[in-house]
């Protein structure tokens, strides 16, 4: 099975080297978060360095019960 998730990003060329910029947002994360209950997984984990996300934590809270250890 392949599964394919819609990454966001875009492309640009400098000069003769095209460089492309992936980035997460609010639907790359629901993408993801589906994937706990199509496989049946116990859970997940979420980590960031200084990039807030206030759309995700929200959605977090609303659909996924959060654990802390």
């Amino acid at each position: 099975m392949t599964i394919r998730l819609n990454r966001h990003g875009y492309r640009y060329w400098s000069g003769n080297v095209e460089h492309i910029v992936w980035f997460e947002d609010i639907r790359s994360y629901i993408e993801k978060y589906q994937l706990i209950d199509i496989y049946k997984l116990a859970g997940t984990t979420f980590w960031h360095i200084r990039l807030p996300a206030p759309q995700n934590w929200a959605l977090l809270y609303k659909e996924i019960t959060v654990v802390k250890n």
